[in-house]
C-alpha cells in the first residue's frame, strides 16, 4: 500500500525527470468514474495532460489515471495506481 507521503515522493521524482528533459508548466484536467464496494474503491479518471517540452505545448488526451484504494481505520489509502497515456501532440 502506497502511503502519501510515498505518492509525493512518486509524483515529486516524475516532475524532476521532466524538468530534467526540459518539460515544465504541467496542467492535468480529469473526468471521473467510481466503483465502490465496502472497504475497496476503484477510481478511472479519463484525463488530458499539458505541458511544455523546449518551448513547445504538448497536449496528451485520451489518457486515463487509474488508482485502486482500500480503506483502513486511519482512512483511504492508495492500494494501486498506473497512468496510460494517450495520444501526444505537440503545437
Amino acid at each position: 500500500m502506497v502511503d502519501s507521503g510515498c505518492h509525493a515522493g512518486l509524483r515529486h521524482k516524475g516532475l524532476l525527470e521532466g524538468e530534467h528533459l526540459g518539460a515544465k508548466d504541467y496542467d492535468v484536467t480529469l473526468g471521473e468514474h467510481a466503483d465502490m464496494t465496502g472497504d475497496a474503491a476503484y477510481l478511472v479518471f479519463p484525463a488530458t495532460m499539458k505541458f511544455q517540452v523546449h518551448g513547445k505545448q504538448v497536449t496528451q488526451s485520451g489518457a486515463v489515471f487509474t488508482v485502486a484504494l482500500r480503506q483502513v481505520p486511519a482512512g483511504w489509502r492508495i492500494a494501486s495506481w498506473a497512468w496510460a497515456k494517450g495520444a501526444a501532440s505537440v503545437s
